[in-house]
């Protein structure tokens, strides 16, 4: 079974992530585990450390950024996408 888990930035969507890994590792040991993040949240260091893998996809926030940023994060929504694309296509999740 191949899975790919998305969720990062904070440690409040990661550890739950890493948690449902490890039950779906102990239950079926076969299974291919990986995550979806960015090189700039906290699963761009944990990830690795807890021994899976891990996928950048290039994005950034636009919420309470200066227009630069906000410039930024629109340009990376269509590489963002094609990241996305790209993970999927590799990776074949069943879930």
């Amino acid at each position: 079974m191949r899975v790919v888990i998305a969720g990062g930035g904070t440690g409040g969507h990661l550890y739950p992530g890493i948690a449902v890994a490890r039950e779906i590792v102990s239950r079926r040991p076969d299974a291919l585990i990986s995550f979806a993040g960015t090189a700039r949240g906290i699963e761009a260091r944990v990830v690795p450390r807890e021994g899976f893998a891990l996928d950048l996809i290039r994005s950034s926030g636009l919420k309470g950024k200066s227009i630069a940023d906000r410039a930024r994060g629109a340009w990376l929504l269509p590489l963002g996408l094609a990241d996305a694309w790209r993970l999927v296509s590799e990776r074949r999740p069943h879930l």
